[in-house]
């Protein structure tokens, strides 16, 4: 059983990884220091 959940997991169709870091940026282009963000990504 623990499988099948770990299979639906892994099967879970993911739209995009840098998602997060896009609403970031926004903010990090405001900062002082917007060059260290790009380097992050």
């Amino acid at each position: 059983m623990s499988n099948a959940e770990l299979t639906a997991e892994a099967h879970t169709p993911h739209p995009t990884p840098y998602t997060p870091p896009a609403p970031p940026m926004s903010g990090g282009l405001g900062g002082p220091h917007p060059t260290p963000l790009l380097n992050r990504i």
